[in-house]
């Protein structure tokens, strides 16, 4: 559906003569419109990567399987190496449906069944229309082939970055040569949760020419707030934001000021991406609970899945949106969203406070206020510094 706003001009009077003056030169209402909607007249879709070789015939979820179903692995050769991914549709999806397409990179200590179990993603997909890929992480033997599984931190080489982008690429192409008539590629987006949000956030602006928009669930980048208790001689714990080519809207989340994991404090790393976003005036919702680095407390809508709101989120904000702009600066966020979330801006978010499970990572601090909070049992979705190759 869509939603009409008048945008004025830059500047401010007391007058009503310069009011109507502003409202005059602001021209038509801008309309913002959804996936669920066709692209504006004269938009041009992005153009979506291809694949070097012959693409496999990708195999889905059984359509009998139910929400607890296990999506087969598929193998793809991306840069020589053979690859894995699961792929996650709607069970009834039409001839001609057009969908968004959502890349899910897991965390530390999962693997792509944990994310499509943990996030109900065969009954998401199913409810609110997508189409799911989740990456393995690549592997040498039987570890991986990264240290903390997706290639993000200071000792992870450019190259080791461009593989995965292109595997990226990979994947998509050969999902939409299967799908032809049901990837709306206007429609990317990468949302990632923990170790995969860190990776995300590389990901998204390396391929801004077709993401259109981005979820770092407990991930960030390096800047000027220390982020890392790891010191890595030359270099920073992880990367920086790189400056996409166009600015994409972004939802950043963690779980306050102990939201930390082996090495890695994700309050200043979110931080310091909502700074680079504020910094190239891109649009961002802001989200912060209570739980540290845990799944993040959202409650389920009637009829929808926990985290509704994510895909709600990838609906709303298309490729051919302004940039810079989003439906949700004026008429809010969709009711799928918790009151602990905010458009307006870095640190406006009202941290929730409610009941939390345990941690699910040990913390970085010892001593401080978040070193009460450590659970010496924790480690069900993250893993000990030790066991971060695995």
């Amino acid at each position: 559906m869509a939603t009409a706003v008048a945008i004025a001009s830059c500047g401010s009077s007391g007058s009503s003569g310069a009011s109507a003056d502003a409202e005059a030169e602001a021209g038509p209402p801008l309309t913002f419109t959804s996936c669920h909607d066709a692209p504006p007249a004269g938009f041009t879709p992005p153009k979506l990567p291809t694949y070097a070789g012959t693409c496999p015939t990708l195999a889905l979820t059984p359509a009998d399987a139910g929400a607890s179903g296990v999506p087969p692995e598929n193998d793809i050769v991306s840069s020589g190496n053979m690859r894995q991914f699961k792929l996650v549709t709607p069970s009834d999806l039409g001839p001609d449906e057009k969908v968004p397409v959502v890349f899910l990179w897991f965390w530390l200590g999962a693997n792509a069944q944990d994310f499509v179990s943990t996030a109900d993603i065969i009954d998401a997909a199913q409810q609110q229309r997508f189409i799911a890929i989740v990456p393995e992480a690549k592997m040498t033997g039987t570890s991986s082939a990264y240290l903390f599984k997706w290639p993000f931190s200071g000792t992870d080489s450019q190259a080791n970055l461009e593989q995965e982008f292109t595997f990226a690429d990979d994947m998509l192409a050969c999902v939409e040569q299967q799908f032809p008539n049901n990837v709306n590629p206007s429609c990317i987006s990468s949302a990632g949760v923990s170790a995969g949000a860190l990776f995300t956030d590389q990901f998204a602006p390396a391929r801004s020419s077709y993401v259109a928009s981005f979820l770092s669930l407990s991930g960030g980048v390096s800047g000027a707030l220390p982020s890392c208790s790891l010191s890595i001689p030359g270099a920073p714990c992880l990367k920086p934001w790189v400056k996409p080519a166009r600015d994409l809207p972004g939802l950043v989340l963690w779980g306050g000021m102990c939201d930390q994991c082996v090495v890695i404090d994700f309050e200043p790393a979110s931080q310091n991406l909502e700074t680079a976003l504020t910094a190239e005036n891109s649009f961002f919702v802001e989200c912060e609970h209570d739980c540290e680095h845990a799944q993040p407390p959202f409650t389920a809508p009637a009829g929808l899945t926990q985290y509704a709101a994510f895909w709600d989120f990838v609906y709303d904000h298309p490729y051919w949106l302004p940039e810079g702009q989003s439906p949700y600066k004026t008429r809010g966020l969709p009711s799928s969203f918790p009151s602990w979330c905010s458009t307006k801006g870095a640190g406006t978010a009202v941290q929730r406070t409610g009941v939390c499970g345990p941690p699910a990572c040990p913390q970085v601090s010892t001593t401080g206020p978040c070193a009460s909070t450590m659970d010496a049992g924790a480690g069900d979705s993250e893993v000990s510094a030790s066991e971060a190759g695995d």
